[in-house]
C-alpha cells in the first residue's frame, strides 16, 4: 500500500484515457496534471507546465526541491479530500494501463553487490579468483539498452542466439536454454549535468529523482559465451522490466544506513570516498505464486552517489530520465542451500547443476514478480513479467 508518507510518480492511463502523470495513496489515483490545471501547485515554479507532459522528464528535471515542494502542498489537499469528491482523483481499479515513468536517453547497470560478484566469481573462476582486481576499487558497470527496458506487467519473448557447445567447440544458435530473473534496485536520473563536468559524490544525491524495482533479465547461456572480452551484449539486451511507481529519495530517509568496507579493503580513491548512503531495503522473489527468495539492498557494496560519481568522473553527461541499475542484489548466506538469499538463479542453482524445488533456470510461461519494502515502511510496488516461447 502506497501511503501518504511515500507519494510516489508514475504514468498512468485512467479509464482508457491518455497517459498522465499521477500518484497513488492509500489506492487512490491522484491525477496530477489536472490538479496542476486546477487549483495546485501554482506557486511553484515551473511544475504545472511540466505535468502536462506525458513523462516524467520535465518535472524531474526541476530538482527535488519542486518534487518536495508539490508533495508538500498534494498533503494538504488530501487531507482536505477525505470523501475524494474532486473529479481527478480516482478508484486504483480506474487505471487501465501504465507507462513508463520516464523517456530513458540511456541506461547503465552497475555490478555493485560484493555477495552476487563472488558467488559468480567462484563458480566461473573458483574460489581464489572469485573478485577480480579492480572490484573493491570501483563500482563496475556497462552500457545497457534503454530502447528494451518495459514497464512491469510487459512480457517479452525468450531470446535466442549464439550458445557455446563443449562437446563440438563451435557454438549453436539456439533458444536461451538458461532464462534468469535479477533482483536489482534502479534510481533515475533528475537534474543533469554537463559533458566534462563530473559530479561531485557529496552533490551526487541531488542528482536522483527516485528509485523502482528493477528486473534485468537474463540470457546466462548466451552470456557466457559472448561476454570475454567486452561484457554482456546480447545476453541482456532483449529486456528489462522497471516497477512503474517512483519513489523518491525522500521517501526513504528514515530507511537509510551508510555502507561499511571490509578491514582488508584498500582505501576508496578520494572521488569515492563520500555518498555512502543506502537503503535497507527487503526484496521479495515469487515464481508462478511461489515464493523463491529474499535479498536486501543493505547488502550492497557501493552507493549509488558513488555511482554517479564514477559514471560522471572522465565528463560523461547524465540525462534527465537516465537509468542506473545496482546490478543483482544478493545478501549473505549458503546460495547452495537455500533460494532465500540471493537475487538469481544463476548462483541459487550454481548455473542449473543444483535444481531447488525443481527449479534451475524459467521455463516458457513462467511469471517473475519482484516486490520491495523499506524498513521504515515504504512500499515500493512490484515488478512482473513472464516469459514466453521463442519466435523461433
Amino acid at each position: 500500500m502506497f501511503t501518504i508518507d511515500n507519494i510516489p510518480f508514475g504514468i498512468v492511463s485512467i479509464n482508457d484515457n491518455p497517459p498522465t502523470i499521477a500518484t497513488i495513496i492509500e489506492g487512490w489515483v491522484y491525477d496530477l496534471r489536472a490538479l496542476g490545471e486546477g487549483q495546485l501547485f501554482q506557486n511553484i515554479p515551473g511544475v504545472p507546465a511540466a505535468l502536462k507532459s506525458s513523462s516524467l522528464n520535465a518535472f524531474a528535471a526541476l530538482g527535488n526541491e519542486a518534487t518536495v515542494a508539490l508533495k508538500k502542498e498534494l498533503r494538504e489537499f488530501v487531507s482536505n479530500d477525505t470523501a475524494h469528491q474532486t473529479p481527478c482523483v480516482y478508484s486504483e481499479s480506474k487505471i487501465t494501463a501504465f507507462h513508463l515513468p520516464f523517456n530513458i536517453p540511456d541506461y547503465t547497470d552497475f555490478y555493485v553487490s560484493k555477495v552476487h560478484a563472488t558467488n559468480v566469481g567462484v563458480l566461473f573462476r573458483g574460489k581464489e579468483n572469485a573478485l577480480q582486481p579492480n572490484w573493491v576499487h570501483l563500482p563496475v558497470g556497462y552500457h545497457g539498452r534503454s530502447s528494451s527496458v518495459v514497464v512491469s506487467g510487459t512480457d517479452f519473448l525468450r531470446p535466442q542466439g549464439q550458445i557455446g557447445n563443449p562437446g563440438s567447440g563451435e557454438p549453436v544458435v539456439a533458444p536461451c536454454k538458461k532464462m534468469d530473473y535479477e533482483v536489482e534496485l534502479a534510481c533515475f536520473i533528475g537534474k543533469p549535468n554537463e559533458m566534462g563536468q563530473p559530479i561531485s559524490v557529496e552533490d551526487a544525491h541531488k542528482h536522483i529523482f527516485g528509485y523502482v524495482i528493477m528486473n534485468d533479465w537474463s540470457a546466462r547461456d548466451i552470456q557466457a559465451w559472448e561476454y570475454v572480452p567486452l561484457g554482456p551484449f546480447l545476453g541482456k539486451n532483449f529486456c528489462t522490466s522497471i516497477s512503474p511507481w517512483v519513489v523518491t529519495p525522500d521517501a526513504l530517509v528514515g530507511a537509510e544506513i551508510e555502507l561499511t568496507r571490509d578491514a582488508e579493503d584498500p582505501p576508496l580513491a578520494p572521488y569515492l570516498d563520500g555518498g555512502k548512503q543506502i537503503f535497507d531495503i527487503d526484496f521479495e522473489v515469487v515464481v508462478n505464486d511461489k515464493k523463491v527468495g529474499v535479498c536486501n539492498s543493505k547488502d550492497l557494496y557501493w552507493s549509488f552517489p558513488q555511482m554517479i560519481a564514477h559514471h560522471t568522473i572522465g565528463g560523461c553527461p547524465l540525462s534527465t530520465g537516465d537509468l542506473l541499475g545496482s546490478g543483482t542484489i544478493s545478501s549473505t548466506g549458503d546460495s547452495g542451500d537455500a533460494l532465500t538469499t540471493v537475487g538469481s538463479l544463476l548462483e541459487a542453482t550454481h548455473n542449473g547443476t543444483k535444481p531447488i524445488d525443481g527449479l534451475s533456470f524459467l521455463k516458457d510461461g513462467d511469471v517473475v514478480t519482484i516486490s520491495a519494502k523499506s524498513k521504515n515502511g515504504v512500499d515500493m510496488g512490484s515488478c512482473t513479467g513472464a516469459v514466453l516461447p521463442s519466435s523461433n
